[in-house]
């Protein structure tokens, strides 16, 4: 048989399907778009003739998307982030505000109250930031509440301000609404943190205290069981 004659028997021979006695001797199974896989090993042929693999050596597996899985336990440890928090940017607001505000103080003020102003309006969103950044949700509390101590400083050094005739009522009346909005928001964010703070620290409800039991007082030398 010549060279040709043998290139195309093999042609013919390979575009045969398998037959079902051959598959299960050689303990094969069908593949849904035509030929046969073999179980633990490569197949015998695919849709057009191309080996695909199974267990063995050329077996391909799709990949397993495991971020999905993972997304709902990763955003459950992290806690959200501060720039979420409406608390932290109604206060970055105000700071900006009055930041603005006290530039048309006196120079001679300049590292007194303006510096003192400044500082305080800053130091309420930098608070809320830090304790937000804070695992633990005492040391969350914590600077949360110094952050409403920092609104009431902005509060008193503005009406010192008017005061000393820096700047006007009308002026400050706006900056001072909005600093009893965020004090009402850290109220309410302190609340909410001190409860897992309780929990953390092990406070347990009061125990009822079990009935004490009346001793009978016996005569002297009488024995027990009626003797």
């Amino acid at each position: 048989m010549s060279v040709p004659s043998k290139r195309r028997l093999a042609t013919a021979l390979a575009d045969q399907p398998v037959p079902a006695s051959a598959a299960r001797s050689a303990g094969a199974r069908r593949r849904p778009g035509g030929g046969c896989v073999a179980e633990g090993g490569p197949s015998l042929a695919g849709p057009n003739g191309a080996g695909t693999g199974g267990t063995g050596a050329g077996a391909t597996s799709a990949p397993v998307d495991v971020s999905v899985a993972d997304a709902g336990s990763a955003a459950a440890a992290m806690p959200p982030s501060y720039r979420g928090l409406r608390v932290w940017q109604r206060a970055l607001e105000l700071a900006a505000v009055v930041h603005r505000l006290s530039r048309g103080f006196p120079r001679v003020e300049q590292y007194g109250l303006t510096l003192q102003l400044r500082r305080a309006a800053a130091s309420v969103p930098a608070q809320v930031a830090a304790g937000n950044a804070r695992f633990a949700p005492r040391e969350y509390a914590h600077h949360v509440g110094a952050a409403a101590g920092a609104v009431a400083e902005v509060e008193t050094l503005l009406l010192l301000a008017v005061r000393l005739e820096y700047v006007t009522a009308d002026a400050v009346a706006p900056s001072l609404a909005q600093a009893q909005e965020i004090t009402r928001m850290l109220r309410g964010l302190g609340r909410a943190v001190q409860l897992p703070a309780a929990a953390a620290g092990g406070v347990r409800p009061p125990i009822a205290a079990e009935p004490t039991r009346r001793r009978v007082a016996r005569p002297r030398g009488e024995e027990v069981g009626g003797r």
